[in-house]
């Protein structure tokens, strides 16, 4: 939100131990910055060094060219998903800039115009989050996700899209991203 002095105040993040959440961030300006494998790998490889490191439980994701939406259960000693998002986020813009300092036309589309932060690979703010707090919304949220790349258009069937936890639910392949069953709750779907 854009104060009168046009700059925006921090927004707090929900509280809500135990549940899981679902969050959207988006690329900066909305560009199309995962557009490519690499990037999307890059990602892929963020979600998963920042949940060994921070033992949250992914239950379900999509990598969109524009933004990622991510379904996930903090552990018990975090209290809210700020350390995850900021682990991911973190690492993921770090990993880009740094892959495309020899390709300065890359990294001409993320400038900021300022000196601080020079570049910006996600749009400003903590991106969306919401708390899940039963099962049937749980169960819409899954869909949801997996049938982001079906609703924009990209493919036909959620299993088609490589960069989504779909075909780990759909089809039991989880050659990308093991999602945390264990702990999901009983859903039909």
């Amino acid at each position: 939100m854009l104060t009168s002095k046009g700059y925006r105040k921090k927004c707090k993040r929900f509280v809500a131990p135990g549940y899981p959440h679902a969050v959207t961030f988006t690329c900066y300006k909305s560009l199309p910055l995962f557009n490519h494998d690499a990037a999307c790998k890059m990602m892929v490889d963020s979600i998963s060094s920042s949940r060994d490191s921070l033992h949250f439980d992914l239950w379900a994701w999509v990598i969109m060219p524009r933004h990622v939406h991510l379904l996930l259960l903090p552990p018990p000693e975090i209290e809210t998903v700020s350390p995850i998002l900021k682990a991911i986020k973190q690492s993921m813009s770090r990993k880009y800039i740094n892959q495309h300092r020899c390709s300065p036309h890359i990294l001409d589309e993320i400038k900021t115009g300022k000196s601080n932060p020079k570049y910006r690979f996600w749009q400003p703010g903590g991106g969306h989050d919401r708390i899940i707090y039963g099962d049937i919304e749980l169960s819409n949220w899954v869909d949801y996700i997996h049938n982001n790349p079906v609703k924009a258009g990209y493919v036909d069937d959620p299993t088609k899209w490589t960069w989504s936890s779909a075909r780990a639910w759909l089809l039991d392949d989880e050659s990308m991203i093991t999602i945390d069953r264990e702990s999901i709750p009983n859903l039909a779907i």
